[in-house]
């Protein structure tokens, strides 16, 4: 497109269009010359981006951006531009010359790749997964946030990272000789998965699962670059433990301890019970709670099951149970 050099309002008129401008617009050569090249802007057209042409015009220089413009048919294409001056012999303006490029599909493509990226970014801060990638040739690996996060260090302003700086910071002895036979497993075999401890300067351990997997290998099947995540899984593992612990109390407290559903079926017998009760384990997980309850207390029974399922807990409860080889025993009950 070629205007003339009148930059007082009205501004500059449009005097040729070549036909790749009609295809792109959607205006004739003949609707186009004589008009100003504002018949292309719209409700969305950036005008910063045009006060800075019009500053660049006005000193003779040229100019280069992105704007978004519309077609004849008021539907929107993103332009990438370059406007001239060209001069006379003498020196002095006499017409612009605007080359216009199309670049509705690439920003497409990284508009997309945004939203991939903010929703990776948000899935990966909802769960608490670090990721990463190394460069095996150069060793260079690079972390996102939420991997600095992870490991309670201070990120880099470009996310690289110093194997032997944290690795020695956070990685226990034993932990560090594993991370090393994984990454050696990865560049033959081209992936692994593992369970791995971690210090912060000092902190208590936490515990991460960590997987990878070669992306790019060399002609010799070894790997050249490779990306990874971290799943912090310390409140898991803990949680285990305080349920390894519970499970330890509960199987050898003197207390008869049981589980059972709202149908009354046992699931669960301690050796309290059986030593309370008189039947074993084995025996007791076929039985209905009831086979403890004697007849007098049956109606107690339900209305304790009526209140469970309410939510309620029956605590310190003086009641009676038979026992296996039929005696009456005075129990404080609790259950929740």
């Amino acid at each position: 497109m070629i205007t003339d050099a009148q930059l007082d309002l009205p501004g500059p008129k449009i005097i040729f269009v070549n036909p790749a401008f009609t295809q792109m617009t959607g205006y004739t050569a003949e609707e186009a010359i004589g008009k100003a090249p504002r018949i292309l802007q719209g409700p969305r057209t950036d005008k910063t981006v045009l006060r800075r042409l019009r500053q660049n015009l006005e000193h003779g220089e040229s100019f280069a951006g992105e704007a978004i413009n519309y077609r004849k048919d008021g539907t929107e294409f993103d332009l990438e531009w370059q406007v001239a001056p060209i001069r006379d012999t003498g020196g002095k303006i006499t017409h612009f010359v605007a080359t216009q490029h199309d670049i509705s599909e690439r920003k497409q493509v990284e508009n997309a790749l945004r939203a991939s990226e903010e929703r990776m970014h948000l899935a990966t801060e909802a769960t608490a997964v670090g990721i990463w990638e190394w460069n095996v040739i150069t060793n260079q690996i690079r972390w996102d946030a939420q991997m600095f996060r992870i490991y309670g260090i201070t990120p880099t302003k470009d996310g690289l990272v110093e194997y032997g700086t944290w690795s020695s910071s956070v990685l226990p002895e034993d932990v560090r000789e594993q991370q090393e036979l994984l990454q050696d497993t990865v560049r033959r075999c081209g992936h692994g998965s593992r369970e791995f401890r971690i210090r912060r300067f000092g902190e208590r351990e936490y515990h991460h699962i960590q997987s990878v997997k070669t992306v790019r290998t060399n002609a010799q099947g070894l790997a050249e670059w490779v990306v990874g995540t971290n799943l912090d899984i310390t409140k898991r593992k803990r949680e285990e433990e305080h349920l390894r612990r519970m499970a330890t109390v509960v199987k050898d407290s003197n207390d008869a301890i049981t589980i059972q559903d709202f149908e009354g079926l046992i699931t669960a017998w301690n050796h309290g019970a059986e030593l309370m009760y008189g039947y074993g384990e084995a025996e007791a997980l076929l039985m209905n709670i009831e086979r403890l309850t004697i007849p007098a207390k049956v109606a107690e029974q339900k209305e304790f099951i009526r209140r469970l399922i309410a939510g309620e807990a029956i605590t310190s409860f003086e009641t009676q149970r038979v026992t296996k080889d039929g005696r009456v025993l005075d129990v404080l009950l609790t259950v929740t």
